[in-house]
Parts: structure tokens; C-alpha cells; sequence
């Protein structure tokens, strides 16, 4: 009987040990995603064959089974990425302390990650004094509170 129980404890030793995740917090694994303004949400998400959006990225970063046991980047290359929604994280979106999930701009890029609206339509109003106009109400459904032309600030004279 007691060969028995300790064939049958190592048997289960031995598929505990097999069956264990071999990235555990104490072996410093990372995972890395990319996101790029010329990728695909239906893509792998490496750096050859890149995520479209920030969303999908957080999406697939939250089923992620190794999320909170190694460090996941999301590295997000060049480009404006227009929001049509709220990016919202959450307290689950951050793995651990030992094995954080970062969200960064990749080496040498600059993203950008927008909520503006483009607004398209202008005509010239008045060609004298250079001042053209546009339908804003139709385009965004929301008043602008800022208006930025050619990636500078525009100051209204009037607010």
C-alpha cells in the first residue's frame, strides 16, 4: 500500500510540474503587443503584423493568461489614433506589482491619441478678410470647445 501511495504522489507531482505555467512572476518574462495606424484588429499583434486600435489591444491584453505573472508591454507606434469612444482601463488592466501591463510609445515614435473630430466641408466665407466657416454641428454633434488648424491652436476672436 505504501508503494502505491508514493508511485501515485510522484505520478501527481509529476503532472502538477508539467501542467505548471513556466513564466511565474520570479523569472522576469515579458509579453509584447504593438499597435500601429496601419495594423488590424483581426492581426496577431507583433511588431510584423500589428493591432489597429489601442482598444483591442487593452481587450487582448485583459484575456491574456499570462497577464499579472509577466510584464506586458503594448508599444504604440507613430500615428494619431482617433477615438470614436471613451478608452477607458481598470484597476484589472494593470497586472501586478512584479508584472505591471505598459502602455507606451514605441522607441523613437510619438503617438497621438485623440478624441477630436476631423471637420471637413469649409468653404470660403468672406476671401477678403481669409475667413472660412463650416458646419460643426453636423459633423460632431457637440459644440467644439477647442479648434486646432493644420495641428496649431486656433484662437476664436469671439470665445
Amino acid at each position: 500500500m505504501s508503494i502505491r501511495l508514493i508511485l501515485f504522489f510522484s505520478i501527481c507531482l509529476s503532472v502538477l510540474y508539467a501542467c505548471a505555467p513556466r513564466n511565474s512572476i520570479s523569472d522576469g518574462c515579458t509579453a509584447d503587443y504593438w499597435v500601429s495606424t496601419s495594423g488590424s484588429d483581426s492581426a496577431k499583434g507583433s511588431e510584423a503584423d500589428p493591432f489597429l486600435t489601442i482598444g483591442h489591444a487593452r481587450d487582448v491584453v485583459r484575456a491574456d493568461p499570462n497577464r499579472g505573472v509577466c510584464t506586458i508591454n503594448v508599444n504604440i507606434e507613430d500615428g494619431t489614433y482617433r477615438l470614436t469612444s471613451p478608452l477607458t482601463f481598470n484597476a484589472g488592466d494593470s497586472g501586478s506589482q512584479k508584472a505591471p501591463v505598459v502602455y507606451k510609445a514605441a522607441v523613437g515614435a510619438n503617438p497621438v491619441i485623440s478624441g477630436a473630430k476631423r471637420i471637413t466641408g469649409w468653404t470660403l466665407h468672406d476671401a477678403a478678410l481669409n475667413i472660412w466657416q463650416a458646419n460643426v454641428a453636423v459633423e460632431t454633434d457637440t459644440m467644439p470647445r477647442q479648434l486646432y488648424v493644420n495641428g496649431s491652436r486656433a484662437v476664436c476672436p469671439n470665445g
